[in-house]
């Protein structure tokens, strides 16, 4: 399969630049303008809905939590743990507070400060006290971030009126098993961890943290590294203020740059019923495309001449050449030939499995 950057000299080359040779300003800028047609060219591939486009992915239910006790004060919206070990990925999920004359509340959790620190989505409204008993359903789960559409879900339906789905976004029922229904909610209000900043040289793996708190729990999310706009995975964490991702890193060199793990592009679902014990859920989805930017960048499309013919086609349009409609013929039965094609491994969605 190409890479990127040899897209990049075959569509240079049909209209006479030498990629290598292009550095002043203004072949920079026809480069960058080749650059978003190629990639163009593969969104418009993947407006279509071939099998190759098709992935298999397993939603992880985790079980409740309930460990300890807690505090809770009426108009604070913090709460605190005695013999708990709350974690940041409790963030957004829903919490079941037992509260005396007032029964069970329930409230979402917002800030994580610490193992026995957190905040509410909003003021505690009830009566409140020590020693309460709580439980953390995990409701909430992010999907891949090369999600386009839902296939099936294994034994979820996907809840679709409008007004239901708001009316379930405040259901406090809860599952035993499988929920049986989820919604798509988009994404969040904030990323998954953004606290301090990070240092990484082009082509690098090393990721060096200044005011960081770097945890295992990173392992296998998704990064964004200053203003770079591709999203690299976490591969191993170090301790607090060094990572690795799982690629050399493809922009210019960042000294102190802002970062985010899992940043808010990433969109969520939410069952309607909230999930008390681990499961795994499977499904199987349509694939986005995801923008090549870095040299070596590979495109899932199983052929190569498509971007290449898409490049073409696009650029000899904007240019206003003679053979834009050949160009665009040649493109169209690319993705005719890409249509048919099959690729190992079609998801087969199999018996959802206790964790």
């Amino acid at each position: 399969m190409l890479t990127f950057k040899q897209i990049q000299v075959l569509v240079c080359s049909k209209f006479g630049f030498t990629l290598s040779e292009m550095t002043d300003a203004e072949d920079l800028a026809t480069l960058n303008l080749i650059k978003s047609y190629i990639n163009f060219a593969q969104d418009i591939v993947y407006q279509n809905k071939m099998s190759w486009m098709k992935a298999q992915g397993f939603i992880c239910l985790k079980a409740k939590y309930n460990t300890g006790t807690i505090t809770a004060t009426q108009n604070s919206a913090s709460i605190t743990g005695d013999g708990t070990t709350f974690t940041r990925d409790m963030e957004g999920q829903k919490i079941v507070i037992e509260d005396g004359a007032d029964g069970s509340v329930v409230y979402r959790l917002k800030d994580f400060t610490s193992a026995t620190v957190f905040s509410l989505d909003g003021k505690y409204i009830h009566t409140g006290g020590i020693g309460l008993t709580y439980a953390i359903y995990y409701d909430v789960y992010l999907l891949p971030i090369n999600f386009n559409s839902l296939i099936e879900m294994k034994d979820v339906d996907v809840s679709s009126d409008d007004k239901e789905k708001s009316y379930k976004l405040l259901l406090e029922d809860i599952a035993s098993g499988i929920p049986a229904e989820m919604q798509f909610i988009g994404f969040a209000d904030k990323s998954y961890y953004s606290t301090g900043t990070v240092s990484i040289d082009k082509a690098a793996t090393e990721v060096i943290g200044v005011g960081t708190a770097f945890d295992d729990d990173f392992v296998g999310r998704s990064i964004q590294l200053g203003t770079y706009g591709k999203l690299y995975e976490v591969a191993s964490v170090a301790d607090g203020t060094h990572l690795a991702i799982n690629k050399g890193f493809g922009g210019e060199n960042i000294s102190g740059g802002k970062f985010q793990v899992d940043p808010s592009l990433i969109e969520r679902i939410k069952f309607s019923s909230s999930p008390s014990i681990a499961k795994r859920i499977p499904y199987a989805y349509y694939k986005k495309a995801i923008t090549l930017q870095d040299d070596e960048d590979i495109s899932p499309i199983p052929a190569d001449d498509v971007l290449v013919l898409g490049g073409i086609w696009l650029y000899a349009k904007n240019d206003n050449q003679s053979y834009q409609n050949i160009a665009l013929r040649d493109f169209d039965d690319a993705i005719n030939r890409v249509r048919s094609k099959r690729v190992a491994g079609s998801p087969t969605l199999v018996k959802a499995n206790e964790a």
